[in-house]
């Protein structure tokens, strides 16, 4: 599923073929379920489980998050184990997530991430809110959460989060495929892997997006396999029929751009360079240099 797309794409003459996890091949070293990662009473950080292990396997997610079960298949769930804390008096739950690849496991937690969260220093990547923590790392999604927004909630999450990142194994950098976007003027902990839908579009699967700063507005650049994607945007209400002339100093493969304009997503600007589909939200004439620049590294 994720990143199987991108395997045989050649970029800079170097073959991304098996590529997985952070630009190395995932060598199948990950084979414990993901309870042996939830610890138990730990006396020297006053930590104590209060309750047993469970763990729900595939389609049983639903009678652990009903409701919200589809999205975490989309991107790849295996299972998830889950025991109750204690830290003095305060209860939380921790839940380990593992998914069948580390683009899985990224992609949830992008989905999952709230704008403007704060950025928490674990594993891949995390964030924080008053009463909870995730973090991603390798095949799993690391949720420990309290069930109220009190001092000591944010106190036993912080003694916890720490032996989590280190008791759960995997890489701790992000999905390979990000190396074929541009570092220059990225905005933080923005990067996001979509499987399924991007923009509204139920043929437009597996994109990876990033967002920059460029001359004081944001754009949001996006990559995908090319396949025929291209051509079932170009028939969709949105797309006004012609690549306007504004756009033709974008270097694009000839012929193999167009413009799709939406009343939520503005002008987005997408073309074809060899084997992949790239793209802009937010497009504006003054950011051609920028385009061109980061198309020209796509050959």
């Amino acid at each position: 599923m994720a990143g199987k797309l991108f395997r045989l794409i050649l970029v800079a003459g170097v073959a991304l073929s098996g590529l997985m996890c952070g630009g190395e091949l995932d060598t199948g070293e990950q084979t414990a379920r993901a309870v042996a990662y939830l610890p138990g009473s730990i006396d020297t950080l006053s930590v104590q489980q209060v309750s047993e292990a469970r763990t729900f396997v595939g389609d049983s997610l639903w009678e652990y998050i009903n409701g919200g079960a589809e999205l975490y298949h989309l991107y790849g769930f295996v299972e998830v184990a889950t025991a109750d804390y204690r830290h003095g008096e305060t209860e939380f739950i921790v839940d380990v997530y593992e998914f069948q690849s580390c683009e899985g496991a990224f992609g949830l937690f992008s989905s999952l991430r709230p704008p403007g969260s704060q950025r928490a220093n674990f594993g891949v990547d995390g964030f924080s809110t008053s009463s909870s923590l995730d973090f991603v790392k390798g095949r799993y999604l690391i949720r420990i959460t309290g069930f109220d927004a009190t001092p000591q909630t944010g106190e036993a999450i912080n003694v916890l989060a720490p032996v989590m990142a280190q008791l759960v194994p995997g890489r701790t950098d992000l999905p390979a495929v990000f190396g074929l976007f541009p570092d220059a003027d990225a905005i933080e902990a923005s990067e996001c892997f979509i499987a399924e839908a991007f923009q509204g579009q139920s043929f437009l699967t597996d994109v990876y997006c990033r967002s920059y700063r460029v001359d004081e507005d944001s754009v949001v650049l996006f990559l995908t396999e090319a396949a025929d994607k291209l051509t079932r945007w170009s028939n969709t209400p949105d797309f006004d029929g012609t690549l306007p002339t504004a756009f033709s100093g974008l270097t694009f493969d000839e012929g193999k751009a167009i413009e799709i304009t939406s009343d939520f997503y503005g002008v987005t600007v997408v073309g074809q360079k060899g084997r992949l589909m790239a793209g802009v939200i937010g497009y504006h004439e003054g950011i051609d240099d920028f385009m061109n620049g980061w198309l020209a590294t796509l050959q």
